[in-house]
């Protein structure tokens, strides 16, 4: 796990760790590391609902931030739609969450 870390920080995906008055004022969403099936590999789930009331999600305008997900029915009516010379193509970025850039006022 120690590993893991390291790594994490020397990616710039984590900072830290922080003194205490460092850390004064800085909020925080809880986390927790979930080993993955290949040994030393770790999925990190972060809870962006807390801490209650100043949360990253409490902080979202709802109407700006809805996602929505493509379907398998979605896909079908495509390329019903365009043909049989339709290509179709899914894309799944390792870390991809991690690639986007906040800035750190945010």
């Amino acid at each position: 796990m120690d590993r893991f870390v390291q790594k994490q920080l020397e990616q710039g995906y984590m900072l830290g760790p922080f003194t205490k008055q460092e850390g004064a004022g800085i909020i925080t969403s809880s986390l927790v590391a979930i080993p993955k099936k290949t040994p030393g590999q770790w999925r990190i789930i972060v809870n962006l609902s807390s801490p209650a009331n100043a949360s990253v999600n409490d902080n979202l305008t709802r109407e700006f931030t809805q996602v929505v997900c493509t379907s398998v029915e979605d896909a079908v009516f495509m390329i019903h739609h365009l043909g049989q010379s339709a290509l179709l193509a899914k894309v799944d970025i390792q870390e991809a969450y991690r690639m986007v850039p906040v800035h750190p006022w945010d």
